[in-house]
């Protein structure tokens, strides 16, 4: 057809239709009319880079006068979550009734509604033959291309981040430098802080000065700036939090810049919960990538892939985030500049013969001159008209880079010279109507808005459609879902949590020592606060640094996981020193004398892990009759808690006190390792009551046998089918004070306590549960098994492709029964799993079942093992599942799709319901799941695989290891069968999971604690028995996220300075209200908060809030100030030490 073209028609006849030959002569006499205007073009433009460079060369801004990347200026409106006056705040149920905000695109819907087909879209394999109309293009209106040069550099995948570094990161920075300021129309982007922190240590402050340029001038943009690229599936929400702020304080302290836009190109699916926290650190746009195929042909042919993305939850507009999504298979050159990545592969110079590089569709790139300029300036705008057609604007983002590209200045100045010839061409032709050039996100987004506004509209970018929703399951092609890195390497994804825990639990206890000794420590205080400022920073950065999308996946090669999983260990030792040297100056009656000591041992974990690779063992505390040893216990939470804590100790006979020394009631058992009792070890159990933010000594001691009315023994019963071998009943387990019973035969088993009784089956796994006032529920725990479809791409590391579905995993076992006045529970040997189910009778923890599973599949060949949960609620085709432990999104198992596409990311939770009932399970650590049924959760504990998927880690996953992962499970039952608009989980829920996140910190006495051992009777200690920060506890919809110290400044090394600052980041969560809150909890605030409440002393009597990483400013108020506080919504307040 005339007018519609696949190849643009060339201006000279565009009336005209013409055939191939007709156009190839007409292009040859351009070339000889053109030759001399070329010439004279190409010297213009090295006139113009020449008189440019002399033009933007001032002198050295110092670092605290450089501006702020992005204009600076006032922080966009929802940059800060401003809190309202008490009154305006919504109530939970009121939250709950509100429908969302209406959009245009539900994800949801979408996923429900569209066809999941793979037609061949010929050049763009998985679209269409894209066409265009060359006359809709005038002076008026031009095609506005954005050519923006990235590197993608993973902090760790095939190498490790030094490694990485060394080889190639630093030579990218350094050519950088040297090329960005020999070219300045040239431009770059960068994500990773990390990378950058690594160049700093090492550059001068010369160079450090040049690059404060680059950035002020806008030739160098620092995009999202987080100290990773994060994954979106596994990574929790405290986890983003972090790893951002580190990346963004990095940035103020050492550019003075702020970021403006978010680039997310290689993680794999994409979450709602970064668009959210990129808006509420004050970003304005975000640009991502790897979407399920399917999902960006729709979006594509609909050209809705520039959006606003909208929480699910949000009734109003205040969490929009501007999205764009790249429509084309990756992230590379090939598949950036249009749909043809034959072509568009041509235009990677980085590819000419003789380069590292080449174009697997055999055609290489050309070098541009006088005698191809016009062809091959055409064939490349052909690509951008069709990529345009896919958008609803006429501006255009075109990427150029890809992994660890521009490590050298021949790449940088093939990809410049070669270009800046085709845009200097491009833009000459006036009749092309075109205006091509380098640039950064902040300039593309910029032009974005200019046209949106010239197009009449209001408000900047509001024509553009809203969309809520995620992106998961990601499928690159065919049937091959990512969804297997959501389990892979579950031993680190479970270290990740732990590791969250501690750090958590570090930075609240340095900040709270820190508001004891004031703004103005003395010379010695100062140099102890500046030692553990460097633990924690260092625990801050391996934490952070383990979110990338290949570290908390489980998609890295072997040794890069065993670098990881040795950092994680080194910052799990950095918090346990801030921890217990915190602990010990906040127990000091005065700091009167005080002489601290930074590697003084005054308080050790209860246990300890042995080596990066193995779980943590308990250590045995020695007990003695003639003196108690002491146990330290913090709550990191703004409620009061009462839980069971576990110690493991010399004897079986004990006494457990409180910080009052009032005798408590405790349980000692066996200690097992496997199917053998370990000698000389005995788990003692007891209920700890804790004030929020509070520490507690506890003491333990050795008695004589029946001298403590108060304590028990557990009673044991062991159970082991005949064809069992190697896990029967030890005959020494009779031996010593507990009443162990060795059953003749198998037999059903029953716990009990005043809230639930559960039956097991005689093979001992759960079959019915009975919650008090409530009819028994029949609910089944089995293991099953997955195996692997054959083809060219098997399950890997990132990819799932069962053969089918999951048949039973019924391997005989050996049976425990452990049952105690305070706590029971059965325990199943099996070869690839030991299965727990434990019951309390008293505390929090009496609201919920606890399972944990050890499971070891490393025998195993191409084996996945997932626990499953039936029942017979009326679930459907519905599953509700969280996003990053900060919210929960509804599911549908689509019988469209494959097994595979309807696994989902669980980070945290996940529950079916109907209108009776509701199943909840809350996970310790990230894991894949489904509802593969009707009534039926199902969550993957491991997976063993011998072979590469093909997605680039070059390896299967064979390195397993034995891996704890930990549970709780709540069935609920509603007081109103209207359920709430938004899916939301119950108080309780949210309580079992702060349980498993945020556990009580337990300390043992140390070597180096002054008179460690108190002989009974004898007077207390030099020291408190009790500290508590709080004035009263938080309303039980209120979490204490963070309480985080600002680093002032460092050497530039490893030393770093404490701030006068601490950021203050709360979250009041949203909850279903047809269920009750937890027992002895105030649930009544209806999001009435102060910050005194909670920190009423040492700190300055007014405080402002901020940005979520303490970027931009907010609104100061003094700290009594009453406020409001919505739901869903996470603040953050800076206080400034006294």
């Amino acid at each position: 057809m005339c007018g519609v073209t696949s190849v643009a028609a060339d201006s000279v006849d565009r009336a005209r239709c013409t055939d191939a030959g007709s156009q190839e002569m007409l292009e040859q006499r351009l070339l000889h009319l053109e030759g001399d205007l070329s010439r004279s073009r190409q010297v213009a433009g090295e006139l113009h880079d020449a008189i440019e460079r002399l033009m933007t060369l001032p002198a050295a801004p110092a670092p605290a006068a450089a501006p702020a990347q992005g204009g600076g200026g006032e922080p966009p409106p929802t940059a800060v979550a401003e809190s309202r006056e008490p009154a305006d705040a919504a109530s939970l149920c009121e939250f709950g009734s509100q429908p969302p905000g209406k959009t245009d695109v539900q994800m949801l819907d979408v996923y429900r509604d569209i066809p999941f087909d793979n037609p061949d879209g010929g050049a763009w394999k998985q679209g269409w033959d894209v066409t265009y109309d060359a006359n809709e293009w005038s002076p008026q209106r031009k095609l506005k291309v954005f050519v923006v040069p990235h590197s993608h550099n993973d902090p760790g995948w095939i190498k490790t981040f030094e490694k990485y570094y060394a080889d190639q990161t630093r030579h990218i920075f350094n050519s950088m430098v040297n090329m960005l300021e020999k070219y300045p129309r040239m431009r770059f982007i960068w994500a990773e802080i990390s990378y950058l922190d690594l160049w700093w240590r090492e550059i001068s402050p010369e160079v450090k000065d040049r690059v404060r340029r680059l950035v002020s001038r806008g030739q160098l943009e620092l995009v999202t700036a987080g100290w990773v690229m994060h994954d979106e599936a596994n990574s929790h929400y405290l986890s983003i939090l972090e790893q951002l702020t580190t990346g963004h304080e990095w940035l103020r302290l050492n550019l003075n810049a702020t970021v403006s836009n978010g680039w997310a190109i290689d993680p794999f699916g994409m979450s709602p919960t970064t668009a959210y926290f990129l808006r509420r650190s004050g970003l304005d746009h975000m640009v991502i990538q790897r979407v399920h195929y399917v999902i960006k042909r729709y979006l594509s042919r609909h050209k809705q892939l520039e959006f606003w993305w909208r929480q699910t939850w949000d009734s109003g507009d205040s969490t929009d985030m501007f999205c764009l999504l790249m429509p084309f298979y990756s992230y590379d050159a090939p598949h950036s500049c249009g749909p043809d990545p034959k072509v568009c592969c041509q235009f990677d110079f980085a590819r000419l013969p003789g380069g590292r590089y080449s174009c697997p569709w055999k055609v290489p790139p050309v070098q541009i001159k006088e005698s191809n300029v016009a062809k091959r300036a055409l064939m490349l705008l052909d690509q951008y008209r069709k990529k345009s057609q896919l958008y609803a604007s006429n501006v255009l983002m075109v990427p150029l880079g890809d992994d660890f590209r521009y490590d050298s200045e021949a790449e940088w100045e093939a990809q410049y010279t070669n270009y800046q010839r085709l845009f200097d061409y491009m833009n000459s032709r006036t009749d092309w109507h075109v205006e091509a050039q380098f640039g950064t996100l902040s300039e593309y987004f910029a032009a974005l808005e200019a046209e949106s506004k010239h197009a009449g509209t209001t408000t900047s970018l509001s024509n553009f459609p809203r969309l809520s929703g995620d992106f998961f399951t990601y499928a690159d092609k065919n049937d091959e879902y990512w969804s297997g890195y959501y389990t892979s390497r579950p031993f680190h994804k479970q270290m990740d949590r732990v590791l969250m825990g501690e750090l958590r639990a570090a930075e609240i206890l340095y900040s709270l020592s820190l508001s004891v000794i004031g703004g103005k420590p003395s010379a010695v205080a100062r140099d102890h606060l500046s030692q553990l400022m460097a633990d924690l920073v260092t625990a801050r950065r391996a934490f952070s640094l383990f979110q990338h999308h290949d570290g908390i996946t489980g998609t890295a090669k072997d040794r890069v996981v065993i670098d990881y999983g040795n950092k994680m260990m080194t910052a799990l030792q950095r918090c346990s020193r801030v921890q217990q040297q915190s602990v010990q100056l906040l127990l000091l009656p005065s700091l009167a004398g005080w002489r601290p000591d930074v590697n003084a041992n005054y308080w050790v974990p209860s246990s300890r892990r042995p080596h990066a690779d193995r779980l943590p063992e308990p250590s045995v505390l020695q007990l003695s009759t003639s003196a108690a040893r002491q146990v330290a216990l913090f709550n990191s939470l703004a409620h009061r808690r009462a839980e069971m804590v576990s110690l493991h100790v010399s004897a079986a006979h004990v006494e457990v006190t409180d910080a009052e020394g009032r005798p408590l009631r405790s349980q000692c058992a066996p200690v097992f390792s496997g199917g053998r009792r370990l000698p000389g070890a005995h788990r003692v159990t007891f209920l700890a009551e804790l004030a929020p933010l509070s520490l507690a000594v506890f003491s333990v001691r050795e008695t004589g046998v029946g001298e403590n009315s108060l304590h028990s023994l557990a009673e044991v019963t062991l159970m082991s089918p005949p064809a069992v071998a190697g896990v029967q009943a030890d005959p020494s387990d009779r031996s010593g004070p507990y009443a162990v019973t060795v059953a003749a035969e198998p037999s059903p088993v029953t716990l009990e306590s005043s809230t639930a009784r559960l039956q097991f089956a005689p093979d001992g796994m759960l079959r019915l549960v009975k919650m008090a006032d409530h009819d028994a529920a029949p609910l089944t725990v089995e293991f099953v098994a997955y195996g692997v479809a054959r083809g060219s791409d098997m399950s890997g590391a990132y990819i799932f492709r069962p053969d089918g579905p999951a048949r039973p995993y019924r391997q005989k076992g050996a049976v425990r029964v452990t049952r105690g006045p305070l706590v029971d529970e059965v325990t199943v040997l099996l070869p690839e799993v030991e299965h727990t189910v434990r019951l309390s009778h008293e505390g929090d923890n009496a609201g919920w079942v606890e399972i944990e599973n050890r499971a070891d599949v490393s025998q195993q060949r191409n084996f996945e093992l997932a626990m499953r949960l039936s029942s017979a609620i009326e679930s459907g085709d519905r599953l509700v599942t969280d996003l990053n432990g900060f919210q929960t999104i509804e599911r549908r198992t689509l019988q469209k799709l494959p097994i595979q596409g309807n696994y989902y990311p669980v980070p945290s939770m996940m529950y079916i319901e109907d209108a009776n009932v509701r199943l909840t399970l809350t996970l310790g650590q990230p894991l894949g799941g489904a509802s593969q049924a009707s009534g039926q959760l199902e969550v993957m504990l491991d997976r063993r695989l011998m072979q590469d998927d093909n997605r680039g880690a070059g390896q299967g996953v064979t390195d397993t290891r034995r891996t704890l992962s930990t549970f709780r499970l709540l069935l609920e039952y509603p007081d109103s069968q209207t359920p709430p608009v938004k899916p939301l989980p119950s108080l309780l829920a949210h309580s079992a999971l702060r349980s498993l996140l945020q556990p009580i910190t337990v300390l043992v006495e140390g070597p180096d604690l002054p008179v460690a051992a108190q002989p009974r009777g004898a007077a207390p200690p030099a020291r408190r028995q009790r500290w508590s920060a709080a004035a009263r506890p938080a309303a039980c919809d209120l979490e204490l996220a963070t309480l985080r110290t600002s680093v002032a400044g460092g050497d530039g090394g490893d030393r770093f300075w404490p701030g006068e600052n601490v950021t203050l980041t709360v979250r009041r969560v949203a909850a279903d209200c047809r269920f009750p809150g937890p027992p002895g909890e105030v649930c009544t605030a209806a999001g009435k908060f102060s910050v005194s409440q909670l920190l009423p002393k040492g700190f300055q009597t007014s405080v402002q809030q901020v940005s979520l990483t303490g970027v931009h400013p907010g609104s100061t108020l003094a700290l009594s100030t009453p406020l409001g506080l919505d739901p869903m919504e996470l603040y953050t307040f800076r206080l400034k030490l006294r």
